[in-house]
Formats: structure tokens, sequence, C-alpha cells
């Protein structure tokens, strides 16, 4: 048997890895493609640095100095000052006016006047009411109010404030994704979804019966947990349906419902903190139903409206007919439309993203449209970090999106909230994946619990102390 020697396996290793040498050396810089495969080696400056191009920043230093970068106070067009820093909200040209009635609504709201709605539009950053339940706490703690919003009656994730259970028959319709969800109209309504229990399509001669079950979590706040009121939107009425409502083991209505086209409610005044709220379905032809909404007669409610998957586009398919009843009805004059990150891995140039992130103006006059008086925030992406030639770094072309929004926000006259200088801005993904406790996912693109609130407290805080400012200047 023939002895391999140490100083032979040795000479084995060096001969591979110096062929291995050769060839990165003379591989094309771009790869070679393989049919829908690309061969590509990895850069050696990445052998040591196998995390970023760039140096991420220190989170924690920075985040830190977030409240020392404020400006010396401005003057605005209406003489108030306002404090402007990395992480204030941004406007054209200094002038915050588009938020006034807003703040004046709160405290309207606050003296029991009234009550306010604000609307937190988003993508899958936002689901299971993260970023949302921070807002909503402060707000609510600050101006009043109580309840979790509106309610999707098939949700695609679970809720922090609301365990929900319904019956197996329902089925979702939206205006967005790829999925057979969609119907031959563009009636999805607030939530650019709605639910039935029998087929949009197939025609039937039996009664169906259906259920929807809410409970109020323990993770919720006091405030989340209490409503003062109940109320379920629909429309669609083809054919009579029952409708009841039990809460507790006590029936608080039963009734049927004639047919009838255009967006209805029912509403229920439930003040008995509840521990379950029961509604019970029965029909041959289901209604749409939009969404149920547990909120204060006044003070503040605030509602997560997450669409996963999508860039804000999935408003050009809804007719706003059938958004804009409920809009009125829970008087929405904050709309925060938090998009963008789904468009990023798509972009092909620095001009075709920055025109993709102006086309956003599209979306804020649909809502300018339907509450003109009311308030818009538009959020720009947050950093998002992928895999160039083995390296973690921000997407290409994402700083072009957000300079893109942020102009479609100023041309339109309203709030941009830069997320992306939030954060740190280029590369900063990686240190807050990075961070103890990690403040996003190992995607290198969602953020953590953690995150997530560190991020709407910022957030939070950007609206509230543009709302002292102007409390500063009405006072002078």
């Amino acid at each position: 048997m023939k002895i391999i020697r140490p100083h032979h396996t040795l000479l084995v290793l060096v001969a591979l890895a110096a062929t291995a040498a050769l060839v990165a050396f003379l591989f094309p810089d771009k790869g070679i493609a393989l049919g829908d495969v690309k061969l590509r080696f990895k850069p050696w400056f990445a052998a040591e640095d196998t995390t970023t191009v760039i140096p991420a920043p220190d989170i924690d230093a920075h985040l830190a100095a977030l409240d020392s970068l404020a400006a010396e106070p401005i003057d605005t067009a209406v003489n108030y000052a306002r404090k402007e820093s990395i992480a204030s909200l941004q406007f054209a040209n200094a002038d915050a006016t588009s938020l006034h009635y807003f703040f004046r609504s709160l405290e309207e709201a606050a003296n029991g006047e009234r009550r306010v709605h604000v609307f937190h539009y988003g993508d899958s950053q936002i689901e299971s009411d993260r970023m949302t339940n921070v807002i909503r706490e402060k707000l609510q703690s600050r101006f009043g109010g109580n309840g979790c919003g509106l309610v999707c009656p098939l949700p695609i994730t679970g809720s922090g404030n609301i365990l929900q259970q319904q019956s197996s028959n329902w089925k979702r319709y939206t205006s967005y994704g790829y999925d057979n969800g969609k119907c031959k109209h563009n009636n999805y309504g607030v939530l650019c979804s709605f639910a039935r229990f029998t087929d949009v399509e197939a025609a039937s001669s039996d009664t169906v019966e259906a259920w929807i079950e809410l409970r109020p979590s323990s993770m919720a706040t006091a405030r989340c947990k209490q409503h003062d009121e109940a109320v379920i939107y629909f429309s669609n009425t083809t054919s009579a349906f029952q409708l009841s409502l039990v809460a507790g083991d006590s029936m608080i209505t039963s009734e049927t419902i004639m047919p009838s086209q255009g967006v209805q409610s029912r509403r229920w005044s439930v003040r008995s903190n509840s521990k379950r709220l029961r509604l019970n379905f029965r029909a041959v032809t289901s209604p749409e139903v939009y969404g149920i909404s547990l909120n204060g007669t006044e003070g503040v409610g605030v509602s997560n409206i997450a669409l996963r998957g999508n860039d804000g586009g999935a408003f050009r398919r809804v007719n706003t007919s059938s958004m804009q009843p409920v809009l009125d009805d829970l008087q929405g004059e904050l709309f925060i439309l938090q998009f963008g990150g789904n468009s990023v891995p798509h972009l092909g140039g620095e001009s075709s993203a920055y025109r993709h992130g102006q086309s956003f103006g599209e979306i804020i006059r649909r809502f300018k449209a339907m509450r003109p008086q009311a308030a818009i925030i538009v959020v720009g992406p947050s950093d998002m970090s992928t895999s160039i030639d083995g390296i973690y770094q921000t997407w290409p072309y994402l700083e072009q999106l957000n300079e893109g929004m942020k102009a479609a926000a100023f041309a339109e006259g309203v709030a941009f909230w830069d997320m992306f200088s939030v954060m740190g801005g280029r590369n900063s993904m990686i240190a807050w994946v990075n961070h103890n406790p990690q403040y996003a996912g190992p995607d290198y693109t969602h953020f953590t619990p953690a995150g997530a609130r560190k991020m709407a407290e910022l957030l939070s805080k950007a609206i509230l102390e543009e709302y002292d400012g102007w409390v500063l200047g009405t006072e002078d």
C-alpha cells in the first residue's frame, strides 16, 4: 500500500490553491452566464470584509445623536418656530401648513369635541400592527381615544392587539398580489381587500352561515383593549342577509339587511369592554365585507393597513367610491403612506428609479381628492441590503427612489419622513441587523419588533414635535 506523506498533501493543496487563484484572476469581472445561472468569483478584497463595502455606522451613537442634530429654529410662512433635523418631518420650503388642520383636529379631539382617525398604510414592514401600535399608543395617551381601529375580516397575519377567528368558508379578494383573489369590479374598499363567505362568481340557492369572532389580546395596551362602538362596513348586497352581534354571552342585535348598492354600515354601542365579540352571518349570497371598526367616539383612532408585497400600486386598482365613505365616517384626518421597499429589487437605473419615486405623486393625489383637508405623511423606504459580489450593501438605486418619493411629496405639498436617513443612510441596515438586540432580521429588509418600535418612536416623535411647534406658534 502506497503511503501518502504530509508533504504530498501540502503540495496538492498548494497546487489547487494556485489553480483556483489563476482561474479567479483570469475570470471575467462580470462573470460567465450559463443559461439562467451566472458564475462569478468573490473579489479578493471581500476576503476580510464579508459585511459591507463602506463601514456601517455606529447605530447607537447615530440614534443618540438625532436629538442634537436640530438646527436653529426657523420661521415658516406662518411664522412659527420649527426644529429641523435628520429625524424631522420635511416639507417643501419648510412649509408645514398641510398639517395644521390635523393639529386643530387633535386639540378638538383631546377636548372631547370630536374624534380623529389616522390611517397607517404600508407594506409588510408594518404587518401585525408593527410601528402602528407605537403611533397609536403615543397619540391616544396624549389626545385620548381608544380601540384598535379597522380589523380585516380575513387577515393574512395575526395582530398583537386582536385575537381573531372566523369560519373556514371566508375567502379574501385583494386589489394587489398574484393570487386568484380578484374580481371583475374594483370596489375593494378601504383595506384594498374584502372578504366573502360565498364565491364571487358562483350562484347558489343554498343558505350559508359564517361567523367572525374578535377578542382583545393580552399584549394590547389598556386603551387598545377598550372601545365604545363596533362598526361593520360592507357593500354589494345583492340579496338579503341576516346579521347578528353577540357581545360576551349577550345578543346585542339581530336584523335582516335588504339588498342595496354602495358602501353600507351597521353601528353598535358596545361599552361593556366585552371579552368577545361575535358577528354571525346567514345568507344565500354573501355581502362583501370591507372591515370591522373598533374605536372610541372621541379622541384618536389609528388603523394599521398592511399591503404585503405592494409598493402603493394597489390604490390604483381600487375605486375611490368604495374607500371614501369609510374614510369620511371615521373622520380620517391623517394618512401615513409608508411604501417603496417592494420596488427596490426591480429598479433598473438611477433615472428610472427617481421617476418611479416621483410617480408616487399619483397616490398622494388620490387621497387628497378623497379627503382634501386631511394631512399626508409619506414615509420613504428603509435601507435594504443585498449581496453584491458576496458583500452585503445597500440595494442599487434605493437612494434615487427615496429622493424621487421625497420630490413627489414636496410637489404635492405634503410631509416626507426620510426613514432611510433616519436609520443611518447607506449600509445602515447592516448595523441594524448586527445590533444587540437585533433591530432587523437576517433578510436585511424587515425590522424586528425591537427595530420597528425604535423606528416608530422616532416617527411619532417627529409628528409630536411638529405639533408642539404649531402650538407654540398659535400662542404668539
